[in-house]
């Protein structure tokens, strides 16, 4: 049974939430209208209009419920299921030199919030750009990504996603590591500190980007100078490659 929205409709993000996770739990499919109403005009703006990375201690705005009737014969059992929107996940497999790995078997593994629905795997190899595709449920909370083939296993945190916010220098470096860290980059932990770990793999992406932004993907753009700074060039390069 979902949640009743809050009395003032203000619902605090805790980490690994996102606006679709969030009206899900309070029983709205339609996700999008909650995240385009007024209300939230401001969480928008903030977070640039992206609703899958909200920040921890993000308040997003939540109507109350609304009265609806149905008809249905008395002394019978009826029964009405809540409609479980889906995502698509994407992840890009690299080599140990950063070369994308196609035809790379995976086995892919989704943990949905209960009664959230389940997930079933569509493909079984990556394709010719080392990218799995699958459709998961808006309620994926995690997982796991195993490849046979090379004899690894990777947990997934999905929803977990740090905005890199200018303003905040530790959500800034924590959102670029897990971002360098999901893209193969290497940025050693993921704790928001800015140590010579992650500086390199913020060169690596930067040559990365350099050596292929006129190769014809529009995901690779120019990340500014290898300087190993998350500055607002490097910060949008990385954001378009990765997604979001």
């Amino acid at each position: 049974m979902p949640t009743k929205p809050p009395a003032d409709g203000k619902h605090k993000v805790a980490d690994g939430e996102w606006a679709g996770s969030i009206a899900l739990n309070y029983g709205f499919t339609d996700w999008e209208s909650i995240w385009n109403l007024p209300e939230n005009d401001e969480l928008r703006r903030n977070r640039e209009d992206d609703a899958h990375t909200l920040a921890e201690g993000d308040v997003l705005f939540l109507p109350q419920w609304t009265q609806k009737e149905e008809s249905g014969d008395t002394e019978q059992r009826h029964k009405f299921q809540l409609n479980t929107p889906s995502e698509v996940l994407r992840i890009r497999v690299l080599g140990e030199n950063g070369e994308p790995l196609a035809g790379a078997q995976y086995i892919l593994d989704i943990t949905c919030t209960p009664g959230g629905g389940t997930f079933e795997q569509e493909n079984d190899v990556t394709d010719d750009d080392g990218v799995l595709e699958e459709v998961m449920p808006s309620t994926a909370v995690g997982g796991t990504l195993k490849l046979p083939d090379l004899g690894n296993e990777i947990k997934l945190n999905i929803g977990h996603l740090t905005p890199m916010d200018l303003n905040d220098k530790k959500k800034l470096i924590r959102g670029a590591q897990e971002r360098l860290s999901a893209l193969g980059f290497e940025p050693g932990p993921i704790d928001g500190i800015d140590g010579p770990k992650t500086q390199a793999a913020v060169k690596r992406f930067q040559s990365f980007c350099k050596d292929h932004c006129e190769d014809g993907d529009e995901r690779i753009i120019n990340a500014g100078p290898i300087d190993g700074i998350v500055g607002p060039k490097t910060r949008k390069a990385l954001k378009t490659y990765y997604g979001c």
